[in-house]
């Protein structure tokens, strides 16, 4: 968020990058919960530490309609050295669950909620799961939601960027289901060019 705290659709600079904050906390989770907007930009997020920079997180995408898991799933060829991609897509959407050629995994459910996305984590062993709220909101809206009414979320970051905005770029259609919440252990500290918040729900 900038420095007046409107919500902004990017990470700081060097963030990513090895030795940032984004790149090392790409190392701690077993998955990454991504907006569909953010599909042409897999590639890049990825954890750049030199120590473990085979081992990525696998990148989960809701698709919301047929034609954006269709999409999706043909379009990126997953490296082997790459982070494996998940689709999840809505019954109604596509027949069946499957690989593509590819390599892009689908999962059709009856219906999408962060409960069934992590029921899928835990099957296979995935234990720690990061949601990145970058790219189109609405996407993960539902998720977010799961998350705070069914007390999922446990740990929140935030990244203050030196900017000062003069607008939201990243409104949210309804918050009204959204209830204070009270952050416990809230922390700051600064990690090369970025100040964090953290703290636990």
């Amino acid at each position: 968020m900038s420095v007046n705290g409107c919500l902004l659709d990017k990470i700081g600079q060097g963030a990513s990058d090895s030795g940032g904050y984004y790149s090392k906390l790409l190392q701690e989770y077993d998955a990454i919960i991504l907006s569909s907007s953010l599909s042409d930009e897999l590639s890049s997020i990825s954890s750049q530490e030199a120590i473990n920079v085979s081992i990525q997180p696998i990148q989960i995408i809701v698709a919301s309609n047929a034609q954006q898991s269709h999409i999706l799933a043909s379009s990126h060829t997953v490296e082997e050295s790459g982070p494996k991609v998940v689709v999840f897509t809505a019954k109604e959407s596509v027949a069946e669950s499957g690989i593509s050629s590819s390599g892009v995994e689908t999962v059709v459910l009856e219906k999408i909620n962060l409960d069934s996305i992590l029921d899928y984590c835990y099957n296979r062993g995935l234990c720690s799961v990061l949601l990145d709220l970058r790219g189109n909101v609405k996407d993960l809206e539902v998720l977010l939601r799961d998350g705070f009414e069914q007390k999922l979320l446990q740990k929140v970051i935030i990244e203050v960027l030196p900017e000062w905005s003069t607008k939201d770029e990243r409104q949210i259609a309804s918050m009204k289901w959204l209830e204070s919440k009270h952050v416990k252990d809230l922390q700051s500290k600064q990690l090369g060019g970025s100040v964090l918040l953290e703290g636990y729900f």
